[in-house]
């Protein structure tokens, strides 16, 4: 991550992991606090062969629920398109039907191994390049980490972890979320499409 890129080795036009400072501790505490009383759900899957997503707590547990800020979602695609130009010369953009959202993650909530792109008729099919905006304080709790099947350091994976940041990756690239020891982590996730 020469800093805060590392290249993939996949023929994908969007190729790096890059991390990245996005918003400050105090934004962050606002964005938990203002999705704090939405309506959370049990998060759920999507298969690579079917159009319908379902409830597998074997594989991920956590609660979902939409991401309601316009203005924060204006400064993600800002920020995103500035650290990946690829962006706007691409012409990706947000489905409708695939908007982000934010995730809560309690003591033993936890993602296995997975891609965010979807098989061929699924909404995730054109899903391009993925991002995680980490909204807790990484001292809060132990565990939850996002990992990327990529060569990081142990300075490069804490880097990950800081309040605030935002991480883009290729869509197709394999990444985790561990399993939360203790705490409460929250984060922003979403996905530009084709």
């Amino acid at each position: 991550m020469s800093g805060n890129k590392e290249t993939l080795p996949e023929s994908d036009a969007f190729r790096e992991v890059i991390c990245q400072p996005m918003f400050s501790s105090d934004e962050c505490d606002s964005l938990i606090s203002l999705h704090l009383n939405n309506q959370w759900r049990a998060s759920e899957i999507g298969t690579r062969s079917t159009k319908h997503n379902h409830y597998d707590p074997t594989i991920r547990q956590c609660k979902v629920t939409p991401f309601i800020s316009l203005e924060h979602l204006e400064q993600i695609v800002a920020k995103a398109i500035t650290l990946f130009p690829q962006i706007e010369q691409h012409a990706l953009h947000f489905d409708p039907e695939d908007l982000p959202m934010v995730i809560s993650y309690v003591a033993g909530d936890y993602f296995h191994w997975h891609v965010d792109k979807g098989g061929r008729g699924t909404v995730a099919a054109n899903r391009a390049l993925s991002f995680s905006v980490q909204l807790s304080d990484s001292d809060c709790y132990d565990g939850g980490d996002l990992e990327l099947k990529v060569a990081f350091s142990k300075a490069q994976r804490q880097y990950l972890r800081q309040q605030g940041n935002i991480t883009l990756f290729p869509s197709s690239a394999a990444h985790r979320v561990s399993v939360l020891k203790t705490g409460i982590r929250y984060a922003i996730v979403g996905w530009f499409h084709r």
